[in-house]
């Protein structure tokens, strides 16, 4: 009975001094985050909600570029940065953080980014015997069909005006873009629907996929995470528990002959920290093992040390050795997601 009355009490003076904090722990692999999403957490973590009416800011930042500030402490933002593409797409940029109080910040420094694909990108030809090219994402042979802004709480659209910030407390983007298997954009073989929500330190993306013409596919990447070294020197496989090291910043394995992709592991969500900051961490996860082939592929899932500074972290459909012929009225759904920690 005093054990009893000893933990009643700990937990009122809990949620006493905590306030508008929730706690929730989980013996599975997903939580529910709102919206109708799910989020990778270590089995047995304990997650903290934060319940205050929280905001961030979307600054349009000239004509190619859109950063969202989310307040860290007084004088320093966290950064989540969209960039539009010279054809005309938006991509996210990556993850900063400013030293400054000011918006725009003139104070950055990077945490995740590198000006290379998150979302997807897919190796393709139009028949057998012609020459793979990559599609979409930072590698082109795409086009930019419509895109919204949108408050995702209340469904109302946002103009987002040049130097004019914008307070919002989910930010959704739903952008439709052409994807393309000749440079001249003749040949056009799927339509591509992307509906982000951008969280203060979390990155939601649904894309669909609907093939209007046979294509074929080799190893294609539907989701991936670039990261500087002194950030991402380390992953954690989540699904087999196991983790690997990559050389430190300043040092790579790789070669012209010889890309060092380490893991190629069956895994749909992974944990990556760095020497750097000792408490940043993110975390990465798409839920459908079809959009990964169900692992059948020998690239699988795997962290490439890609050169002295960066690596980079990839989900593969398809293998690399052979192709697949995905035919017309085929239709793809991935759901993908980011979050960055500093727990």
């Amino acid at each position: 009975m005093n054990r009893i009355k000893f933990i009643f009490t700990v937990t009122l003076l809990c949620s006493f001094l905590l306030g508008s904090f929730t706690f929730f722990t989980y013996n599975n692999l997903y939580h529910y985050a709102g919206n109708g999403f799910s989020t990778p957490l270590t089995k047995g973590m304990i997650f903290v909600s934060n319940n205050s009416n929280t905001s961030s800011t979307i600054f349009k930042n000239g004509e190619n570029s859109i950063e969202i500030y989310y307040s860290l402490t007084p004088n320093s933002h966290l950064i989540t940065k969209f960039v539009r593409t010279k054809w005309g797409t938006w991509n996210i940029e990556g993850w900063y953080k400013s030293n400054d109080s000011k918006i725009p910040s003139m104070k950055q420094e990077s945490l995740a980014s590198g000006g290379t694909d998150w979302e997807y990108v897919f190796r393709v030809k139009e028949t057998a015997n012609s020459t793979y090219k990559f599609s979409g994402g930072n590698h082109g042979l795409e086009s930019l069909e419509s895109i919204k802004f949108m408050d995702a709480d209340s469904g109302k659209e946002i103009t987002l005006i040049n130097q004019k910030p914008v307070k919002v407390k989910t930010l959704k983007i739903v952008e439709k873009t052409a994807l393309f298997s000749d440079p001249e954009l003749k040949h056009k073989y799927a339509s591509v629907e992307r509906v982000y929500l951008v969280f203060p330190y979390k990155i939601l993306l649904d894309t669909h996929l609907n093939f209007i013409s046979d294509i074929y596919m080799g190893t294609s990447y539907v989701c991936m995470f670039p990261v500087s070294k002194r950030n991402g020197r380390y992953v954690h496989f989540k699904d087999i528990r196991k983790t690997f090291t990559t050389p430190p910043y300043g040092q790579t394995l790789t070669t012209k002959i010889f890309p060092n992709y380490i893991g190629k592991e069956s895994t749909l969500s992974a944990q990556i920290w760095g020497d750097s900051i000792s408490n940043l961490k993110f975390n990465i996860w798409i839920k459908s093992r079809e959009m990964v082939d169900h692992f059948k592929n020998e690239l699988k899932v795997f962290y490439w040390d890609v050169n002295p500074f960066g690596n980079k972290l990839y989900f593969s459909k398809y293998d690399f050795r052979d192709y697949k012929i995905i035919t017309s009225g085929t239709n793809w759904h991935n759901s993908s997601g980011w979050e960055i920690s500093f727990k």
